[in-house]
């Protein structure tokens, strides 16, 4: 009986110490699984410590790894792009997972279970756990009501880039020519038969997380102009906002003439008018701005990324 080969795609950047451990719990947790066998294509995402050498280490020793070195740091989204597109071969599913060990291996055999007794396409996973801090997790929670309420993504909270994709899935996301990719978000729009279960984060093996606040902050902003126009409804609701109350405050001076009732000047209305104006002015070409930027890229077609080295 021929087994069912599945690609497991591990992004790393600056992960020397973690790959071997990674690739070994990996096999460990899939040893169960008789009828599948795990390969590897792990993702250099212009690392500057040893990753590269790791990489080649684990390939020359086993005929079912496979490597990627990026030129250089193009993020992680990048990175699990670059790992959908490159295969040596026909695979069942593929399983993308983080190489700094936070995401538990030990679901993997879970994840393919639930994958052939339901017939899904895609099985997410979601945290249960909130170990990434009180800042952190707020704006975790606040990410996701944007994205749920204000865009056309409905995807759980606290989803993570750890799931499992079949052919199908993959064949449709490579098609997509989108630039700066966000993984999760697209896989969970293109609305195929999905799944998502929980999952507790675990500690790193060894050093510490690259995904920094400003990362964070960046990717989730860029998920939200790519996949919302909330951003420009808030600038509307504001200007709607500044005209009934620059309304209110003309009429009121208008009958404050009649009154007596206070003395203000119409230089001061006009002054305050003009402010209010003038910095709604200055957010709508904020904004407007950076949708425009993102014309520019598409408008340059420049790739996700690039490839240095193949293994």
């Amino acid at each position: 009986m021929s087994k069912h080969k599945f690609l497991c795609i591990i992004p790393c950047y600056n992960e020397e110490k973690n790959i071997e451990y990674i690739f070994k719990s990996i096999l460990k947790n899939t040893s169960s699984i008789k009828d599948h066998e795990p390969n590897f294509c792990f993702v250099d995402d212009g690392s500057s410590d040893s990753s590269w050498s790791e990489i080649i280490k684990l390939h020359k020793n086993n005929n079912n790894v496979f490597g990627i070195k990026l030129s250089k740091n193009f993020g992680k989204e990048a990175a699990i792009d670059a790992g959908l597109n490159f295969e040596k071969e026909e695979y069942s599913f593929y399983i993308i997972l983080d190489s700094d060990t936070q995401h538990p291996t030990s679901e993997i055999s879970s994840m393919i279970k639930i994958y052939n007794n339901e017939n899904l396409d895609i099985v997410n996973t979601h945290r249960i756990d909130e170990s990434e801090g009180l800042i952190r997790e707020t704006f975790s929670k606040l990410f996701y009501f944007l994205l749920s309420n204000f865009s056309e993504i409905k995807i759980i909270s606290k989803t993570t880039d750890f799931m499992l994709i079949n052919k199908k899935v993959r064949d449709e996301f490579i098609k997509i020519n989108e630039i700066n990719k966000t993984f999760r978000i697209l896989i969970n729009w293109m609305g195929f038969k999905k799944k998502s279960i929980p999952i507790k984060i675990g500690k790193r093996f060894s050093g510490k997380s690259k995904f920094n606040f400003f990362n964070l902050t960046r990717l989730a902003l860029n998920t939200l102009y790519s996949f919302s126009i909330f951003p420009i409804k808030i600038v509307g609701y504001v200007g709607v906002f500044m005209t009934f109350i620059s309304s209110l405050a003309l009429i009121f001076a208008f009958i404050n003439l009649f009154l007596d009732y206070t003395i203000i000047t119409w230089q001061t209305i006009i002054i305050l008018t003009l402010t209010f104006l003038s910095g709604l002015t200055m957010t709508s070409m904020g904004l407007l701005g950076i949708y425009v930027y993102k014309i520019l890229l598409y408008t340059n077609k420049r790739p996700n990324y690039i490839i240095e080295k193949k293994l």
